[in-house]
Order: structure tokens, then sequence, then C-alpha cells
């Protein structure tokens, strides 16, 4: 096992612009390109890329990091041009310990711009899957990426940090949710199919039960088609929103409009439609207000606008806020759960040479006594002899692992161990990362 550090470069949304992350993006198809070109130079034996609309960020393993981290800025400037990889450089690099909490966090949803969001998970896996793909991925990035995972979990399985919607689209879903009647069967309209309303879409079709049926109308009509077909739902042709709204449980205004496209008169068949107890909902998440204020005067309409979804938000965000301690904690278990594989895996080869020597001996002693003993016995005295073995060695390897948080305790005695058995005078220097590595 060689010396192995570990490192991160990255860009986030925390040091740059929309305008300059595009340019350091990178689709399925480009990362499975470039991740072979890392490795293949020998210089980084592990290489994952992780890329979303708010980070970029290369994890790597590697025994020199002087030589890897330039070897990766040249392959960088290579893929993406010179500027892109300046860019690269003037953002962050964290390694070996404080590489793994990072990955950890990040899995975790507390460096996402809305804290504790569950779609970063989802892109975690998928930089994993493809490192692994791309044959980029071996032990410690595989282990590290798993903890990166198990963190993930943890934190929203263990702590209230991913309750409760922070964007303006899923504070507008959790509305609707929370305002129709449960298990019974209701229309909701989608006005627009720009970026908030697919937001909208997207969250209410992920948590949507089989009784809701979502119906999208924009003024282009081919828009609307489109997000219907990415989110699963129906167009509806605008000049037949008159006819609809009667039918609907709730309408979300979500248009780039720039005078209110709902006014009084669109909800006057509304008001024989339904019983008064069953009022239209409708939620304005448009800047400028897609509904006229004068709807809110409508005893059939309940009508709500950004101020009311923004104080849900913050509601919820403070709760999140309010999680992140506990989130922490968790983090900071795996880590030391990290550092613990980390250091055992020191005295692995230790262990190993251990259990081969005992081998070789008994082995040894089993050919020159097989004589001794009957054909139908020679299974059975091999079975004993490894139980012996096992046994003998069982409270030696007990200690090695013990001792493998401790690198003070830990090196003096490995030499000591491998000078009594004769493993081997390099052994220990072979096989030990460096002590800061994951410390």
């Amino acid at each position: 096992m060689s010396m192995t550090h570990y490192a991160v470069i990255g860009i986030s949304y925390q040091q740059s612009t929309v305008a300059y992350r595009e340019k350091l993006a990178f689709s399925p198809e480009d990362i499975q390109r470039f991740l072979p070109t890392i490795i293949n130079a020998g210089v980084i034996q592990e290489c994952a890329l992780l890329s979303t609309c708010n980070r970029t960020e290369i994890y790597l393993v590697s025994e020199n990091p002087s030589v890897a981290l330039p070897h990766l800025f040249q392959e960088l400037a290579q893929a993406k041009g010179e500027a892109a990889a300046s860019l690269f450089a003037q953002g962050y690099q964290y390694h070996n310990r404080d590489c793994v909490r990072h990955l950890l966090r990040v899995a975790a949803g507390l460096e996402s711009q809305m804290v504790g969001e569950t779609q970063i998970l989802h892109q975690v896996k998928n930089a994993h899957q493809l490192a692994g793909a791309g044959g980029a991925a071996g032990l410690f990035l595989n282990r590290l990426f798993n903890f990166a995972v198990q963190a993930g979990k943890r934190v929203r399985h263990e702590t209230a940090i991913g309750v409760g919607a922070i964007s303006v689209g899923s504070a507008a879903i959790e509305l609707v949710r929370r305002k129709l009647p449960p298990r019974e069967s209701a229309t909701v309209i989608l006005l627009g199919a720009g970026e908030m309303a697919e937001q909208a879409a997207l969250h209410l079709m992920a948590k949507q039960q089989a009784t809701v049926r979502l119906r999208i109308a924009s003024r282009t009509r081919q828009r609307a088609q489109a997000l219907a077909q990415r989110v699963g739902a129906e167009s509806l042709a605008w000049e037949n929103l008159p006819t609809a709204l009667p039918e609907a449980g709730a309408v979300i205004a979500a248009t780039s409009a720039p005078q209110p496209v709902l006014c009084p008169e669109h909800f006057s068949s509304r008001q024989h439609a339904v019983a008064a107890d069953r009022p239209l909902l409708c939620i304005d998440i448009g800047m400028p207000r897609n509904i006229d204020p004068a709807v809110a005067q409508l005893p059939h309409v309940r009508l709500y606008d950004l101020d009311h979804l923004n104080g849900v938000i913050d509601k919820n965000l403070q709760i999140r806020l309010a999680e992140q301690p506990r989130a922490e904690k968790i983090i900071d278990e795996l880590l030391a759960e990290f550092g613990e594989w980390y250091h055992a895996l020191k005295v692995v080869p230790v262990i190993k040479n251990l259990f081969q020597y005992g081998d070789e001996i008994r082995q040894q002693e089993i050919a020159r006594n097989r004589k001794k003993f009957r054909p139908e016995e020679w299974q059975h005295l091999d079975a004993l002899t490894s139980s012996l073995v096992n046994k003998l060695l069982q409270m030696p390897i007990q200690r090695l692992k013990a001792w493998a948080n401790d690198p003070q305790l830990r090196d003096h005695n490995l030499e000591a161990v491998c000078e009594f058995f004769a493993l081997g005078e390099n052994l220990v220097s072979k096989n030990s990362a460096p002590r800061h590595a994951a410390e």
C-alpha cells in the first residue's frame, strides 16, 4: 500500500457567480472523457469530479500532491481553457482530513446554498458512480464517498435539517399540499414554463399523491408542452384557461409577464362551480405579481403571494439552522470513524505478513509430520493447526489494531513487531501513509 494524500480543488457559489461557474461545468460525458486523462499519466492514482449548478469539485488521491496538482491544472487548461483553469486556482483547496470533512459536509447539505437540500446527495452518488465506471475510483475514494453518502443519509434521518421548504417553488408546493384536502383528487394549474415554474413542477411531481393532476399553461405553447413532458404533467392551452379554472383546486402563477395575467373577471364562473367551503387556492410567485391583488377580495378564492411564502421560508430556514449543530456532530463522528479506518490500513501489511509467517511455519510442520497421521486425519490436522495459529496471533493482532490511532506508539511498536518476527525491515516505512493524511 503506497503513501496516500487526499485533496480536493473546487469552486462554488460562495466564491463565484454563475457566469464563472458555467465555464467550469462538466457534463457526465465530459467527466467520462476527462477522468482517464487525469489517471493515465500515473501521478494521480484516483480521481472523481462533482459538477452541479452551484459547484465543481475534483477529488483526488495521490502519492505526491506537489506533482499531482500541477498536472491536474494542466489537464484542466486543456479541457476548459487557460482562463477556466485559473478560476479553479483561485478557488479552494482542502487536503487530507479537511478534504474528508468537506465532502461529508457537502453530501449532508451543509455546504449548499439552500441548507439541507437533498439533491446534492444524489449528485455525490452520481459523481462516485462515474468515477467507478471510468476506473478512476479505488480503495481510498470508494471509502471516502461511501462515508459521504452515509453522512448525507444520517444527517437527513437523524436531524430536521431537511424539513420544510426554503425555496419559493418548494414553499408554494408545501402550501398546496397543506391546503388541499388529502386523499381527494385535485387539479393544480401551473402558469408559466420558466425556471421558477419548473422548480415548482418538479417539487409537486416528486411529492404528489396519485390523486393530484398537474396542468401547465404558458403563452408559448411549445414551452408548456416541453415542461409538461419533462415532469410528467399535462399541457394546457392558454386560451382554454378560463374553462379550466372552475375545475381546479389550486393555481400557481409563475410567469414573467409585466402585468397580472389573472384578474377578478377570470374567476367569475368559479363562484358557481364550488361550495363556499372549498375556495380556489391561488399562489402567486411571479415578480412582478401575476395575479391582480383584487382577486383576494373574492369570497371563493384564497390568494397567497411572495410575502406569505417568505414567512414560511424564513421559519423553515430557522428550523434548519437550529439543527446544524446536531448535523455537525454527526460529521465529527463519521470523520473520527474514517480516521480509524485510515489508520488501521497502516497496520494491515504487518498483520498480513504476521499471518503469513504463522501459516508458513504451520505448513512446514504439517509437511514434516504428515506421515505420522492417517490420510483421513489430514483434514482435521489442517483445521486444528489453523485454529491454533489464529488463536496464538489473536492478541498480538488486537494490540496492533489498538495502536493504529496513536502515531508514535504505532510506528514504534510496528517496527518492534517486524523485528521480532523478521517480517522485513522496510515493511512499516513502505506501507505507512503520512501521519497527517487523515489526522
